[in-house]
């Protein structure tokens, strides 16, 4: 027994001290759920369901699809504030792979997560344009990013073969990325139905992060070993992983509007993620460098397509399909422990977003009513290794479940401005929105 156990001790300390080398985000579990606001800028579009390639019809255009822009016969701007919670799962301790042994805290079956709460507000989007003929033109400023979270975890305990038990490290982590860009949109009217659209984003991305494992010292149940509850002191890390950027990039929008006939509208939008450097390290409390690197964090291509009708002049319904190239997230993985890169991987996925907005159009100030939902399929990033071992990756970078949106808002137009208010729920987030455009 006692060799059993020291074999167990020896593993858990083993695996956060072997580090690889390679290029990009960093297998820290703090990534292991990032969100991305992918949802098209403005009141109105939140409220349905994000359902506005294929609509844009306002300066929002300016970002979702620039050659919307076309459309918009006065000077228009726009601002947006929002507030956003995000709830991020993690793992927080438990047992699997094999059966509790009983001893010390070692006593649930399963693994448990915990999740992290954030909330921040800000305004998310300004846009102005102005048309000029069979031009318009316009800028505007948009909050790709805005993500916190934060973990607090006991280690959980997993089963590596049949009289061996491991425990991944007790960590502290915590995790802040902002992405602004700043754009310049131009669309053209080359028929009086179709329109191309052109816009160069500058981003500007900060990202900090830091992870802190602590010690499992000896096979007792006492505080700070194996079988005990953590002990989380500056006298007893382990190792602590860094991950900081603060870089710029470029990237461009792409889009195409085609109106049909007053009653269907077509619209297609390609939207470059732009790629920043960072820089990931891996060291001990005493100042041993385990890993120094600089690699690349990677924003996902988004490819999209979208339908608006108008069966009614009061009734106007929206889809839209985007395709998001999350797998872009792990190529060229910084591995900092024992997991291989290629072990690590986020599945491209397809959101599908519908709304509906029915007006009340014979009133003075009209009034709309919205509603939409959205499919938000998983995109954390997941441990699969190639070959049969278990290592802790394996509890840390675990597949979540598809996540379904409801939204809804209503809007009051005036002569010259309009104002917009709506909110978008699932399990995972909750965005409230309110905006305003002013023509003039």
């Amino acid at each position: 027994m006692r060799q059993c156990v020291y074999q167990r001790v020896a593993l858990a300390g083993a695996l956060f001290l072997l580090p690889c080398t390679a290029w990009a985000q960093a297998s820290v579990e703090v990534n292991a759920g990032i969100q991305f606001d992918f949802v098209n800028p403005g009141a109105r579009s939140l409220a349905l369901g994000g359902a506005f390639t294929g609509l844009a019809d306002d300066a929002t255009s300016a970002f979702t699809n620039p050659a919307g822009l076309r459309s918009l016969p006065r000077p228009e701007f726009s601002i947006e504030g929002r507030q956003r919670n995000y709830t991020t799962p993690f793992t927080f301790g438990g047992h699997v792979f094999g059966s509790p042994t009983g001893v010390g805290i070692d006593t649930v079956g399963g693994l448990i997560d915990r999740d992290s709460d954030s909330n921040n507000f800000g305004a998310s989007f300004v846009s102005g344009v102005y048309p000029l003929g069979k031009w318009a033109i316009a800028g505007y400023r948009h909050e790709l990013a805005r993500f916190e979270t934060d973990l607090d975890t006991e280690g959980a305990f997993y089963d590596t073969g049949p009289i061996n038990v491991a425990r991944a490290s007790p960590t502290v982590g915590n995790l802040d990325i902002d992405i602004v860009a700043y754009g310049a949109s131009a669309s053209r009217r080359i028929t009086d139905a179709f329109s191309l659209g052109l816009s160069v984003a500058y981003y500007d991305f900060s990202m900090r992060s830091r992870t802190t494992r602590y010690a499992l010292s000896g096979a007792s149940a006492a505080a700070g070993s194996f079988f005990g509850p953590a002990l989380k002191n500056a006298g007893n890390i382990n190792n602590e992983q860094t991950q900081d950027g603060d870089d710029t990039a470029v990237g461009v929008n792409v889009g195409m509007a085609w109106e049909i006939s007053r009653a269907f509208r077509v619209g297609a939008v390609y939207r470059q993620g732009p790629s920043f450097d960072i820089r990931v390290t891996n060291t001990s409390p005493s100042g041993q460098v385990f890993l120094d690197t600089t690699g690349r964090f990677n924003v996902p291509d988004v490819y999209g397509v979208g339908v608006a009708v108008r069966p009614v002049s009061s009734l106007q319904l929206a889809i839209d399909l985007n395709r998001v190239r999350y797998s872009s997230l792990t190529e060229g993985f910084v591995a900092v422990f024992s997991g291989a890169a290629e072990d690590f991987h986020v599945r491209d996925g397809f959101e599908t977003h519908v709304g509906a907005e029915y007006g009340f159009v014979k009133l003075k100030n009209p009034i709309f009513l919205r509603g939409g939902f959205w499919y938000d399929p998983a995109h954390s990033i997941e441990f699969d290794p190639l070959s049969s071992r278990v290592v802790a990756e394996s509890l840390l970078f675990r597949p979540r479940e598809d996540t379904f949106h409801f939204s809804g808002g209503a809007g009051v137009t005036f002569r010259h401005f309009e104002v917009n208010g709506a909110g978008d729920f699932s399990e995972r987030s909750n965005t409230v929105s309110v905006s305003t455009v002013i023509r003039f």
